[in-house]
């Protein structure tokens, strides 16, 4: 391969194996208080050096050099994905000419364009109202303050007895309140929601900012660049499965695809998951290639450590322990210890789940759990499995038509289909038509599913009121408990077009049947897509089946990014190839070039199509200038309580969007009060000495979009009007009117939604 296809390929994968050794770094050093510059930024050195030599070791980053179907590439390594047989056929790598620029530098210019597009359009989102904002506090608390727990400082709300006030709660969304001991000893710390993986690798952002006084900018623009390595990572992916000269068209289509640009514009986990688990499969390709063992630990512990960045990860490492035990049993090397790997890394993500994010385990359990128990199930099945079918193979390795060694497969494909075990012709070809079968009919089924299924929740949590809210502004019968993801494949064409979904799903059709050919062909060499596509189709139709999030878009359609749109997209430039490929040699005269052309537009003109109304939407403009204004207002000496005037009493955006902001950024003790408005004033009044009893000043802020509103509010919680009593100073801190993400449940976004945010404090 080039010279500049090598560094760029070699440069993302050691940036992918970084970003999940500074995960683990920072699960380490941020318990401890240790999350410093002095120690992250040597560390980072050092891994990323590390990575770099163990990669060169390896001989790992220089995917294979385009080939005819069937023959050895220039690199000795196995044809890719060209055609959708074996047999040997004309070449389409004429067709992509990539305007006269190496297709590596071609990708590597998308993906740097796609980095400055949203490093620019960064949101703001620092005002807790979604996951950006937890992430964005909990990168600020990290970078500035070097460790958690989060202190809460009960003992300015006047210690234990403030738990004595009806409605008194130091927690918010996405970061718990931990209570322990008990009586006058009873303590409180305040633990964030998420995963450390991904504050981790935007404190660097943090920390570059403020070198220039812009810590949180530095911050926010980290997620843009870890989606342009993330494309990097894809185009190398796309460089092993089909060809270099078709990895512009992937990764052009991946970027312009607007989930994956819109979660790279604000502090969300999935770029850095992205590029993790597209590292990982680069890497396992290549291990499986060269049948290096330690290659293969390697590219499974790189997917294991990526649970690291997000819970879901542990979804694609039971589909890759599932997919490494057929190629065990095929005699390579590499697949057991991509499967070992991938479990040791996920042993240690969940040691650190427990250890650093318990109470969100404990809140998400019903989900993790069975998520946990299933793989543990699939990696113990898969395990029995490979060692009754070893022990079979080591009794009679030919008639079991399995290779006991790598020695030993020669030998085992020469006996073939007239070996006692082997399998005739014609039950192979219909083993492998009924396996297209069921992948078509697995397509089928997801996207008939709005004719004849209806997925509900309990109407009575707290997304079931969040989605009858959402109905009933958007003149939708109003049912709380639907979950709209009957819909999911149609959200997936709403951003791809159709035509790239169906062909995408043919091509995965057809793979199917040639990994059965492979199987019942008893050949010791494995495809080197078939990792890739086994795992990624598995883990595909799962998302797909149950996306679990709340249905509204774009947020709901950030669970394709790591998985579904890459797959989709990558099957969808096979079926480009394929399809050019087979025009192309039935009539010779047509124009190759035209060919491809027509192909790559039906992909991209979809998705371009979709994109275009919300390419330059910038969100959340001027938070920070808020949050900055708000903690102004405050003084040494003031205890923040954010209170609500509802009848049940249940939190809004006073007390969910506020209390962590006024406790991280500002520096100064918060808490909320959720009680019914009829028992608020007593409440307000109870605190308040408890707040001056230890040499405070208990503060009332209330976050409403108008005057009469927020002085409603600070009515009933003070038992009188502006003018009397104790909290005669109220203050505005002004109006911002920005733009957030639409809410839409039936349709994709076509642009952003007035969101207003005014804070007032009453002292």
């Amino acid at each position: 391969m080039s010279r500049p296809a090598a560094l760029i390929d070699r440069v993302v994968l050691a940036a992918g194996v970084s970003a999940v050794g500074i995960a683990a770094l920072a699960s380490a050093a941020v318990p401890l208080g240790l999350w410093r510059p002095v120690v992250a930024v040597p560390g980072a050195v050092v891994i990323s050096v590390g990575a770099w030599w163990l990669l060169t070791l390896l001989g790992q980053g220089a995917p294979p050099d385009e080939a005819r179907p069937g023959e050895p590439g220039p690199s000795g390594r196995p044809a890719t994905l060209a055609t959708p047989s074996t047999l040997s056929t004309p070449s389409t790598r004429a067709t992509w000419a990539t305007w006269g620029l190496p297709a590596p530098v071609l990708t590597a210019i998308i993906a740097v364009a796609f980095t400055i597009w949203n490093a620019v359009l960064h949101s703001q989102h620092l005002v807790l109202r979604r996951d950006p904002g937890a992430y964005a506090l909990y990168t600020q608390w990290i970078a500035t303050e070097h460790g958690l727990p989060i202190p809460a400082r009960l003992a300015e709300f006047g210690g234990p007895a403030a738990y004595q006030v009806p409605g008194f709660t130091l927690g918010a969304p996405a970061y718990y309140e931990v209570l322990s001991g008990a009586g006058e000893s009873l303590q409180a710390q305040i633990v964030p929601q998420f995963l450390v993986g991904a504050p981790a690798l935007f404190s660097y952002g943090w920390w570059a900012g403020e070198l220039v006084d812009r810590p949180w900018t530095g911050m926010a623009v980290v997620p843009a660049v870890l989606g342009g390595l993330a494309l990097l990572a894809f185009g190398s992916l796309t460089s092993r499965l089909i060809g270099p000269r078709w990895a512009p068209l992937a990764v052009l289509a991946l970027g312009l695809c607007y989930p994956v640009a819109w979660v790279a514009r604000s502090t969300f986990s999935e770029p850095a998951a992205l590029l993790a688990l597209l590292v990982g499969a680069c890497l396992a390709v290549d291990a499986l290639t060269s049948r290096q063992a330690t290659a293969g630990w390697v590219a499974g512990g790189v997917l294991g450590l990526a649970a690291l960045v997000r819970v879901d990860a542990v979804r694609e490492v039971a589909v890759t322990v599932a997919a490494c035990a057929l190629l065990t049993l095929r005699g390579n090397r590499a697949a057991a210890p991509i499967a070992g790997g991938a479990v040791a890394g996920t042993t240690v993500s969940v040691g650190v789940w427990v250890t650093m994010s318990r109470p969100y385990l404990e809140t998400v359990s019903s989900s993790v759990i069975p998520l946990l128990v299933a793989t543990a199930g699939v990696i113990v099945a898969t395990g029995l499995a490979v060692v009754l079918a070893r022990v079979r193979a080591t009794r009679s390795p030919i008639a079991a038509g399995i290779p006991a060694s790598v020695d030993d497969a020669p030998r085992a494909a020469t006996a073939g289909a007239h070996s006692p075990g082997g399998r005739s012709p014609r039950v192979a070809v219909l083993a492998a038509l009924l396996a297209a079968t069921g992948v078509a009919a697995v397509g089928l089924v997801l996207a008939s599913r709005p004719l004849w299924l209806v997925v509900r929740q309990d109407p009575n949590s707290p997304s079931a009121r969040f989605v009858a809210s959402l109905q009933r502004g958007q003149g939708l019968p109003v049912d709380g408990g639907r979950m709209y993801a009957e819909h999911s494949l149609e959200w997936v064409a709403w951003y791809l077009g159709w035509p790239a979904v169906v062909a995408a799903w043919a091509v995965l059709a057809v793979l199917a049947a040639r990994t059965v050919g492979w199987w019942a062909g008893r050949s010791p060499a494995s495809p080197p897509w078939l990792l890739p596509a086994t795992a990624g189709f598995a883990s595909s139709v799962l998302v797909l089946y149950r996306p679990g999030i709340t249905p509204d878009h774009p947020w709901a359609d950030r669970r394709l990014v790591t998985v579904v749109f890459p797959l989709m997209v990558l099957a969808a430039v096979v079926g480009i190839r394929w399809a050019a490929g087979w025009l192309g040699s039935r009539w010779p005269s047509l124009p190759q070039v035209g060919l491809v052309l027509a192909g790559a537009g039906l992909l991209l003109v979809p998705t371009l199509w979709a994109t275009w109304p919300v390419a330059l939407l910038r969100t959340e403009r001027g938070e920070l200038a808020a949050v900055e204004g708000v903690c102004r207002q405050l003084q040494p000496g003031d205890a923040v309580v954010a209170v609500e005037a509802t009848d049940d009493g249940r939190a809004q955006r006073s007390a969910n969007e506020w209390p962590q902001v006024i406790r991280g950024v500002c520096g100064r003790p918060s808490a909320a009060l959720l009680t019914p408005a009829a028992d608020l004033p007593d409440a307000v009044r109870r605190l308040r000495a408890l707040v001056e009893a230890a040499g405070g000043r208990l503060v009332l802020l209330t976050a409403q979009e108008d005057a009469a509103e927020a002085n409603r509010v600070l009515d009933v919680a003070t038992g009188g009007p502006a003018g009397q009593g104790a909290y005669s100073s109220r203050t505005s801190l002004g109006s911002l009117v920005t733009v957030e993400d639409r809410k839409l449940l039936t349709r994709r976004p076509p642009g952003g939604a007035r969101l207003v945010i005014e804070v007032w404090l009453a002292r």
